[in-house]
């Protein structure tokens, strides 16, 4: 192999690799000095109570948020503070257009997570969402509920919610 060839294949190869470290990195004009990871729960929790709320009548949704179900009143007694955990799943029907929809976990009338859970494309028929995510809480009486995000008018089929509280 002659030299200038050996010289050129180095030189891509040291071309390649700083262009894969540029397109990992962050976007210019970025601050961060580090990547931020969700929260682990590195303490064992024992469960306190379970509470569920279900319903397969139809119900029509607007635009924006919609509030399922009834409002619950959960009392976290330990003094170090509660983890509420909601495992919560709603089947949409499709509309006439796409729909962005999204599950939200509320507490204390604040969102702790409302990720969108996909597309309902529209003429799909049904679509199940499934989310489960968890947070902590202070002494005291707190509100959950769920929370259910659509960018078009839709019908809500059939939803579940399930709301644990426990201690570390």
């Amino acid at each position: 192999m002659s030299q200038l060839l050996k010289l050129s294949l180095a030189a891509a190869a040291a071309l390649a690799m700083s262009a894969g470290a540029q397109a990992g990195s962050e976007p210019p004009g970025s601050k961060a000095v580090s990547k931020v990871s969700p929260m682990a729960i590195s303490t064992s929790h024992k469960l306190q109570k379970t509470f569920f709320d279900t319903s397969s009548t139809s119900t029509p949704l607007a635009v924006g948020n919609n509030d399922i179900g009834t409002v619950l009143t959960v009392n976290c007694a330990n003094t170090a503070g509660c983890t509420i955990a909601g495992n919560m799943n709603a089947q949409l029907a499709a509309a006439a257009t796409e729909n962005a929809a999204a599950i939200c976990l509320i507490v204390d009338g604040s969102s702790v997570s409302c990720p969108f859970n996909g597309i309902i494309r529209a003429g799909s028929g049904f679509q199940v969402m499934n989310y489960q995510t968890f947070t902590s809480v202070a002494l005291g009486n707190h509100t959950v509920q769920m929370r259910i995000f659509t960018s078009v008018a839709t019908n809500l089929h059939r939803w579940n919610k399930e709301f644990k509280l426990y201690r570390p």
